[in-house]
Order: C-alpha cells, then structure tokens, then sequence
C-alpha cells in the first residue's frame, strides 16, 4: 500500500489511469447514461469528483478505449470518436475578462483545432456555427460538456455582488439557448454545477434537460459507496487501524461515522471523495472537508440569518428547487454546498435533511458558529 497513488484533486481521467493512480470504478455510470440519456444536468458540492466523471465521459467519447480496460464499460459498448466541446466554467477568467468573450474565444480554439472558421457576431451564433460545422466535417454529431457551469455566478454572490451575478446569469443563459436548436447535432449534452437556478430562468432554455441529480439509478455517480470503500482500501483501512490500534472492524466504523453519509435518494449513502482520499493519504481522523469544500460566501449569507435547528428537517422538493439570486435560502444553500444531505424521503416530494457525517458536523459548528458568534473557529470547542 506504501506505493498506492490516491488522486487528490486530479481531474483528468486519462491521467489518473495513465499515472496509475487509484480509480474508483464509476463507468457503469457513463455506461447508463450513454445508453438512456441525451440531455444531462449534475449537481453536487464541490469536491465530490462530477469533473473527474466529466472527464471519464469526454475519454469514452473520443474512443480512448485502452483507458478503461478492465473497467465495468471496456467489453459493453464501441468506444466511437466524437468531436468535443468541452468548456470548464471554473478555468475562466470572467473575474478580469468579459464572460462573452472568453466563452467566443474558448469556442474559437476548438474551432481552430478542426481548421473551422466561424461565422456570426452573437455567441450563440458562434456556438450554433461550431456545432453545426464539426457535425458536417466529422460525420459525427457533436457531444457538448460542461463544468461548474455556474461557477461565474456563485463567484460574484461570494462577493455579495447580486448585479454581477445576475449578469453571469444572463450571459450563461443566452450561451444555452441554441441549446434546443441543435438537437440534429447533437450526440450528448453533460452539464455539471452545484446550484440548480431554475427560478431564476437559466433551465427555462434547457426545459428537454434530463436533472439525475435525485435519480435513485444515478445516486452514487459520484462518491465511494461502503461497498467501494471495503473493496478499494481494504489493506489501507486494515494499515490505518493498526496504526492507531484498533480493530479493522472498529476502523471500519469510525470511517463510517466520520466521513459517510451523503445522499441524494435518501437510501444510498456515500463518501465524499476528496476527504476519503485525504484521510487514506494522512491516516488521520481529522476535517479534510471543510477548508476546500466550502464556498466563503456560505460564511457571509448564513451568519445574518442564522438558524440554530438545522438538525433533522422536513422539507419539500420545492426547497430544491428555490436557489434564487437574490433570495438564497440559508437551508438551500447549506444542501447546495453539502452541509446537509438526505437521511430520508417520504412519499414523493418530503425530505429530511441532517448534516451527512461527523466531520461536517464539526465544520459547521466551529467556523459557521465561529462566524456567527463573531469568535474564532478555535475558540467554538465549548
């Protein structure tokens, strides 16, 4: 286990393989979707690995076969090149660059790699052009990704800047609306963020967009089942307990309460990735989570509307579906971002929300209750 490589941070599929890095088995995801799915939205917190999934997707679309031997997908489909438009939201500069032109110049280098010249003014036009033109160059329809597509607007609401925001908004939607247009193009859309702004107008132009995000099938899409976890780091849970002397059982357990616990159909569980990774690297039961996971503005919108019970409430799908600009809800924003996840569903539309696991019980408590109490997270241990 010493020369076990774990892929903290990394989100490239083909470089997690080729590096032999530890590979979570997540194409029997791709393998669904593929075959059941054209139009796709994820949502999940930070960290819990949708662009590493984005980019298994992207590999299996330009028919990288000889990556996935011996994964769940190898001997089930033919792997078929496809032309990729592949733009991650969250490696823009919009903080210092216009949105529209950054979004035109990264449709330019891809239309540039397939020796295309764009025609049009508008961006969508650019996007209605590209997709059309590599469909007609390449004789295959083009397959379309997208990660952390809201990552302009939660940047600005950081900064309490609602103007700004709405204005990433507005560029992001217009981006989208050509969307439905190019349906004869299209091979596979796949779009990834934290935040669903239905309310607010951004999905009214991708109204055919399938949201698996609470789909029972695709619920540990992302994040280490028990299962995974007992198979994949069975000699390092067994290495960890030793080392801190314990049982492998009693190791087992104390994983369990610290870091399960997510879910999204309120029945399957799983583990956030970039802590399990952390915690098999450090060998320490310690908070991986909260200084990479959690959006700083999650600190200056709850803490004026703070709300002591966040344990165990019932609430309805609506709640999901209310992340409005200008109006967060602190209980919303605390399921967004991965405070609170499912523990339970009744009937269709009543869920109640706890935090997943002991390790973001204890973020919250030390820095969103620091924040409140207008302490230092140190001084929260009383």
């Amino acid at each position: 286990m010493e020369n076990q490589k774990y892929p903290i941070g990394l989100q490239s599929f083909s470089e997690v393989r080729g590096g032999q890095y530890l590979y979570i088995d997540k194409t029997e995801g791709v393998y669904n979707l593929v075959k059941e799915k054209k139009y796709v939205f994820l949502s999940r917190p930070r960290r819990f690995g949708k662009s590493l999934f984005l980019n298994t997707l992207k590999s299996f679309y330009q028919g990288r076969k000889e990556l996935f031997e011996g994964l769940f997908i190898y001997d089930k489909m033919p792997f078929e090149a496809h032309p990729i438009i592949h733009i991650s939201f969250d490696k823009l500069d919009y903080a210092k660059y216009d949105l529209t032109e950054l979004l035109k110049y990264e449709l330019r280098k891809i239309a540039s790699l397939h020796e295309i010249a764009l025609e049009g003014v508008h961006l969508k036009q650019f996007f209605y052009d590209l997709c059309e033109k590599l469909h007609a160059k390449t004789g295959k329809k083009v397959v379309i990704l997208i990660d952390e597509y809201d990552h302009p607007i939660l940047h600005f609401l950081e900064k309490l800047n609602y103007d700004k925001a709405e204005e990433m908004r507005e560029t992001i939607r217009d981006f989208y609306s050509v969307i439905k247009s190019l349906d004869d193009h299209i091979q596979f859309f796949f779009l990834t963020g934290i935040s669903r702004f239905t309310k607010v107008g951004l999905f009214s132009v991708l109204n055919n967009i399938d949201d698996i995000s609470f789909q029972r099938k695709y619920a540990t899409i992302c994040g280490y089942t028990q299962t995974e976890l007992e198979v994949y780091f069975l000699e390092k849970i067994a290495e960890i307990g030793q080392e801190h002397g314990i049982s492998y059982e009693a190791c087992i357990e104390k994983i369990k309460v610290m870091y399960n616990g997510y879910s999204w159909d309120g029945i399957q569980r799983v583990y956030a990735p970039f802590s399990t990774l952390k915690f098999m690297s450090e060998m320490e039961f310690k908070n991986h989570w909260f200084t990479t996971g959690t959006p700083h503005f999650l600190l200056k919108l709850l803490s004026p509307k703070f709300q002591y019970q966040v344990e165990d409430i019932w609430v309805s799908d609506t709640l999901f579906d209310s992340y409005e600009i200008r109006r967060l809800h602190p209980i919303s924003l605390m399921f967004q971002t991965g405070y609170l996840t499912i523990k339970e569903k009744k009937g269709d539309n009543r869920y109640l929300l706890n935090f997943p696991n002991q390790e973001v019980r204890e973020a919250f408590l030390q820095f969103l209750g620091g924040e409140y109490a207008k302490k230092q997270p140190y001084k929260m241990d009383n």
